[in-house]
């Protein structure tokens, strides 16, 4: 606690140092930094009118004490033998008593559809009163805050607003929040971005006939195309179901037993290129199975048909010299 005594109403009693107070022990000076609201408890009536309603600014007074020693060229905390003096000072600065501002943007980035982002919307008011703020005006349904207007930004202080970035689409947030207050004419502006991003499976085709395959024979191998069509990473796996072997990858290669790992970038695709190879006469069924990270087609089975038919003889030629 500093205790005052003189230099105007505002300068007797004790008066708490607060976090603004600071000492600089080798220039030997401490500065005292008077909070403004045990300045304005001593004000009259008319002083306190004649700042509020006068210029419209409102003053802090710094009070420094430094303690000097005899040589003031040589170091403060040297002992010449000399008597120490000591040196008081009161220095005064003006403050608008209003002057509220806000960060210039907020970037959000990437949000995964169904999933959200918090970032603080900070409101600072650099002025010695509370700014009171009347509404809050957002620009879009993803976005929200759970306070509500009306509410006060505190004098020297900040306050933030926990906005958070929710999206259910892939769409663009690109827009400003619209902060109102009586202080200013326009409301304060503050412009956000950010994109709800998901990854999107599309597989082709969506079926796959072999057709008719004598026992023993291949058919011609078919195509199966697996393609992230979204705008954020894929993840997943694949599995061929094929309980007796029939459909592989040609030439008697077929995929081991159970899921596969599967990752797309956004634009990137897996072909898988499948052969029917009968070992019995009569319809078959197989299935690639498709599993992955896309909230809105988890699982995608892609039936694979083929019929194998009779054997065929094979001719062998053989020739001799």
């Amino acid at each position: 606690t500093l205790h005052l005594d003189g230099k105007g109403p505002a300068f007797r009693g004790p008066h708490d140092i607060n976090r603004f107070s600071s000492v600089d022990r080798e220039k030997g000076v401490a500065t005292f930094v008077i909070p403004f609201e045990a300045l304005r408890a001593e004000l009259t009536p008319a002083e306190r009118a004649a700042m509020e309603l006068g210029d419209g600014t409102a003053r802090l007074f710094v009070w420094t004490v430094a303690r000097l020693y005899g040589d003031r060229d040589r170091m403060p905390d040297t002992n010449d033998g000399g008597e120490p003096t000591i040196r008081s000072e009161v220095g005064e600065f003006r403050f608008p008593l209003v002057d509220l501002g806000a960060v210039s943007d907020l970037a959000y980035g990437d949000v995964r559809i169904g999933r959200h982002v918090d970032g603080p919307l900070t409101l600072s008011n650099r002025g010695v009163m509370p700014a009171e703020i009347t509404s809050i005006e957002l620009p879009d349904a993803a976005l929200s805050v759970p306070i509500s207007a009306p509410f006060t930004v505190p004098p020297l202080g900040r306050f933030q607003l926990p906005g958070r970035f929710a999206p259910t689409a892939h769409a663009m947030l690109d827009g400003p929040v619209k902060i109102g207050t009586p202080l200013l004419e326009d409301p304060l502006s503050i412009l956000l971005s950010g994109r709800g991003v998901a990854p999107i499976l599309r597989v082709t085709p969506s079926a796959v006939d072999f057709g008719t395959t004598p026992v023993g024979f291949s058919s011609d191998s078919q195509r199966i195309e697996v393609k992230n069509v979204g705008d954020d990473w894929l993840v997943g796996t694949w599995e061929l179901k094929n309980l007796l072997q029939q459909f592989g990858f040609g030439f008697g290669v077929y995929p081991e037993e159970g899921p596969h790992p599967l990752e797309l970038y956004p634009g990137d695709s897996a072909n898988f290129y499948f052969t029917f190879s009968p070992v019995q006469q009569g319809k078959s069924e197989g299935a690639l199975e498709i599993v992955s990270d896309d909230a809105l087609s988890p699982k995608v089975d892609v039936p694979l048909v083929g019929n194998g038919a009779p054997p065929e003889p094979r001719i062998g030629v053989s020739v001799s010299l």
